[in-house]
């Protein structure tokens, strides 16, 4: 882990969507009602490289590569992923 190299650098527009660490306005995540785009502004390697992005909502949070993908890119999310968004957008509407 310690020879791991970053797969974002400072400036590259993200956004989140692992849903690791929940989703919320400091969580932003993709397919949400809090979804938006953040900037890169620093990078940090303990044992795995961290990424801490300011997200276009005013608030900044720390994330693995993992968690995010470059703005543009195409990406498919993981079906169990993509029920969780939907039961969180709209979990009390439909009862889940």
């Amino acid at each position: 882990m310690g020879n791991e190299t970053a797969r974002y650098k400072i400036g590259d527009r993200v956004r989140y969507i692992s849903g690791a660490h929940g989703n919320s306005k400091n969580n932003p995540l993709i397919g949400t009602e809090y979804e938006c785009a953040g900037t890169v502004v620093r990078t940090e390697n303990y044992g795995a490289i961290s990424y801490s992005v300011s997200w276009d909502n005013g608030t900044t949070n720390a994330y693995q590569a993992m968690d995010l993908v470059l703005v543009g890119s195409q990406c498919k999310l993981d079906p169990n992923m993509s029920f969780r968004i939907k039961k969180l957008k709209y979990g009390k509407k439909y009862g889940y």
